[in-house]
């Protein structure tokens, strides 16, 4: 029998409907939801880049910036009164520089949604689209 993580992770892009999966999951009993948690340490490091610029100061506090506790976190200990956890994850948000060979300790999901839907929901929101800001450059 196959032992499967008690971590699921949720890779999604952008405007995937990935939030209503999410909220699925929160109605489950000893589930604990992650949204994001590389958001942080993505931020702090592709921040400048983004249009308009993000700087270390407009990072919410409460983000994790640091992307190897961020990693530990997911793949480590369940905390008490919890069956299993659940990230919801952008798949732009894991920079080479965070290694991919902890992703294999999780149970991983893949969110797809038909590209052409994904462009015009995005399209819709923002009048502007590029691949970094739309995560198409980690997608495709």
């Amino acid at each position: 029998m196959t032992q499967y993580s008690q971590h699921i992770a949720l890779w999604a892009c952008p405007r995937s409907r990935s939030k209503a999966l999410t909220r699925a999951f929160e109605q489950l009993d000893g589930c604990d939801i992650y949204d994001e948690p590389l958001a942080g340490a993505y931020l702090l490091i592709e921040g400048q880049k983004q249009n308009p610029p993000i700087s270390k100061a407009e990072i919410p506090k409460c983000l994790e910036r640091d992307h190897k506790k961020v990693i530990e976190k997911m793949t480590g200990a369940i905390p008490n009164g919890s069956t299993f956890l659940f990230y919801k994850n952008l798949s732009q948000y894991v920079l080479p520089k965070f290694g991919i060979e902890w992703i294999k300790k999780l149970t991983n999901v893949f969110l797809i949604r038909h590209l052409k839907e994904t462009i015009f929901s995005y399209w819709k929101t923002s009048k502007k689209i590029n691949n970094r800001g739309s995560g198409l450059d980690t997608t495709l």
